[in-house]
């Protein structure tokens, strides 16, 4: 198993923001989980996360709030099952209302090995 992580952040005052995975995700993505920095600068609002294809098309969406409640307990109960061979992977946040300090996240993605001969 391998992993990949992309760290991106909503500006103060801004209403979204997304973060592109390294091109190294070329196999099978089996799970993926969401770490915040300090759950408290959140917006009031529904924070959507979304995993995007390269079509920006979303694989998986999720509430920032929903995805971190599921942080508790073992490693594996915080993934949120994710199953796409698609590549050129992308993360977007977006609120209706803007945080009113800057929100760090991280995604990381868990993929099988590439097969080597």
């Amino acid at each position: 198993m391998h992993q990949s992580k992309v760290k991106f952040t909503i500006l103060a005052n801004e209403s979204s923001a997304e973060g592109k995975f390294p091109n190294n995700v070329k196999t099978f993505v089996e799970v993926a989980f969401l770490t915040i920095a300090d759950v408290s600068k959140l917006p009031d609002d529904i924070v959507t996360i979304s995993l995007l294809d390269q079509d920006e098309k979303p694989i998986a969406s999720f509430d920032a709030r929903e995805w971190q409640r599921r942080s508790g307990g073992t490693f594996m109960s915080s993934c949120v099952p994710i199953n796409t061979d698609k590549q050129n992977l992308t993360v977007s946040a977006t609120t209706k209302t803007a945080p009113v300090a800057d929100v760090v996240m991280e995604m990381v993605l868990i993929h099988k090995a590439p097969e080597t001969c």
